[in-house]
């Protein structure tokens, strides 16, 4: 017999055999099963915290938004804190359970969240500062 395959043969037989890497990289049996929603798959995967991604875009939006006038932040900022806290306790209560890596979004999420609040208000105190001055002493120029 030569070494080369036989390109002729039915791929769905039982004597058809395939690459060992492709099979053994491809298989169901060692490739772990990751959801993002419900209970851990079979296969032993983790999944991901829920509003983790969320919470991340709300604290970048909110750090973008304080420099909008300052209250588009403060709102945002406000929304990404509240909604931390239930993901940040189910992890806390099983972190076995849950991917780090969303954890890590969601904490990264909050922090962005904290600062954007924190500029929002420094912008808004300052703004009120400027108003009130301006208001003050009227002059023209």
């Amino acid at each position: 017999m030569s070494d080369q395959p036989d390109h002729n043969q039915d791929p769905f037989s039982e004597e058809f055999q395939q690459d060992p890497f492709i099979e053994d990289h491809f298989s169901n049996r060692r490739q772990q099963q990751y959801s993002n929603y419900g209970t851990p798959q079979p296969g032993g995967g983790t999944q991901a915290l829920p509003e983790a991604t969320a919470i991340l875009v709300l604290g970048i939006l909110s750090l973008v938004g304080s420099f909008c006038y300052g209250i588009p932040g403060l709102i945002l900022g406000i929304i990404a804190v509240a909604m931390a806290s239930k993901p940040e306790r189910l992890y806390r209560a099983d972190p076995t359970r849950y991917d780090s890596s969303s954890y890590n979004n969601m904490r990264a999420g909050k922090i962005c969240g904290i600062i954007g609040l924190c500029l929002s208000i420094l912008i808004g105190l300052i703004m009120f500062i400027a108003i009130i001055d301006a208001l003050s002493n009227p002059t023209y120029y």
